[in-house]
Order: structure tokens, then sequence, then C-alpha cells
């Protein structure tokens, strides 16, 4: 494709060893900057990709979400605590009512 662009550009179809020279350099600028570029675009992905993983903003705003949901996991706590004092052979989850199985299972 470099050829067929640089050919006309540098004289058409007459090719001196000038001209063949000249066709070579194109190729091997062409060459150079499309691996320049796939360089440029893999250290760009590669840094977007550590900037989504290790994203330190995220860390607190899950941490706010956690800590602001204590009172939902104490309730869900109290409702599996009771769950496990109940005898053993009365240990159906269907048991208890619809409400209190709704605190647990929200999570």
């Amino acid at each position: 494709m470099v050829i067929a662009i640089a050919v006309p550009l540098i004289g058409g179809l007459n090719m001196t060893p000038e001209n063949n020279q000249l066709a070579w350099h194109i190729l091997w600028e062409a060459i150079a900057i499309g691996a320049l570029l796939f360089l440029l675009i893999v250290i760009k992905t590669w840094l977007e990709y550590r900037r989504r993983m290790y994203d330190p903003t995220l860390i607190r705003e899950f941490q706010k979400e956690f800590d602001s949901i204590e009172e939902k996991r104490s309730e869900a706590a109290r409702v599996c605590i009771a769950f496990l004092k109940r005898p053993m052979e009365s240990r159906k989850w269907e048991a208890i009512s619809k409400h209190e199985r709704e605190k647990v299972n929200r999570f």
C-alpha cells in the first residue's frame, strides 16, 4: 500500500534507480512511523489499564459504601444468629418470616 502511494509521488511508472531508492526510503519511514504509532497505542492502553485497575479514589468510594451499610449488616447478623440459635431440628430457612429473610438476602 505504501509503495502504491509512493510510486506516483516519486515519478509515476518511470522507475529509475534514484526513484527506486526513494521508494524504499518512504517504505522504511512508513514502517518506522507505523511501529511508533503501534508502540504509542500499546503504552496508552497499558497506562489506561493501570489507571482503571488501581485508582485509589475507587477504594474510598467502596469503603464509604461499605461503612454506610453497617446498620443493615447488623440486622442481617441478628437474623442469622437467631436462626443458628434454633434447635437443629427446626432450622428451616422458610420458617423465618419473609421480612426477616429479606434483611439477609439483600446482600
